[in-house]
């Protein structure tokens, strides 16, 4: 990481009243995610950090706006709209859930990736997190790794009326949740990468 993006870093976690908020401003900044989608994200290995954060990127990341869990509406959907396309008709935001509270997404953006003959849509979001095994509010810790497999699923699961519409499951993009410790176990860094994949034909 070069010295400028360096000295972003320092004076905005200097100047802030919150960690969490701070990670997330951080982290937001389409240079960090750049660094962040290029060691992570396959698609991006062989892309420089200047086509990533200014080329492929779409948009202005979405930093603590977009909820998670909804009940008959789906902001998600608003969100991530098609910017090349009329938008299909949905179902309005609203910030919170009836049966669920509010839980939204740290930075929720699109990328579009380079292939061979086209451009594939990624959706992906970022968390930032102090810990492995996050407190509860009733209590104890839960596995960060559950969490993360509902992020996804609600990430996939949005896209209907938007990427697709009635049984047009192979619309379906593809869909990515880094998760970003501070606090790693023994202090050692290191990237874990679970995937979703077909294991063999039945």
């Amino acid at each position: 990481m070069n010295e400028e993006i360096k000295q972003d870093v320092d004076e905005q976690l200097a100047g802030a009243l919150a960690y969490d908020e701070a990670a997330k401003g951080v982290l937001s900044q389409k240079k960090i995610l750049a660094y962040i989608l290029k060691r992570t994200v396959p698609e991006f290995e062989s892309v420089s950090l200047d086509d990533i954060a200014n080329v492929y990127i779409e948009g202005t990341p979405e930093v603590n706006s977009i909820p998670v869990s909804k009940d008959e509406t789906n902001a998600v959907r608003q969100a991530l709209k098609r910017q090349d396309t009329p938008p299909i008709k949905g179902a309005q935001n609203e910030d919170h859930s009836i049966t669920e509270g509010s839980i939204v997404f740290d930075i929720l953006f699109r990328a579009k990736a380079p292939e061979t003959n086209e451009l594939i849509t990624l959706i992906i979001n970022v968390e930032a997190q102090k810990s492995l095994k996050p407190k509860k509010k009733t209590g104890g810790t839960y596995p960060l790794l559950k969490r993360a497999v509902y992020y996804a699923s609600r990430l996939i699961s949005s896209q209907k009326g938007t990427e697709f519409v009635n049984s047009d499951y192979d619309k379906i993009k593809k869909v990515y949740t880094i998760w970003i410790c501070m606090e790693a176990p023994g202090k050692v860094q290191r990237i874990n990468r679970i995937k979703a994949s077909k294991a063999s034909d039945l």
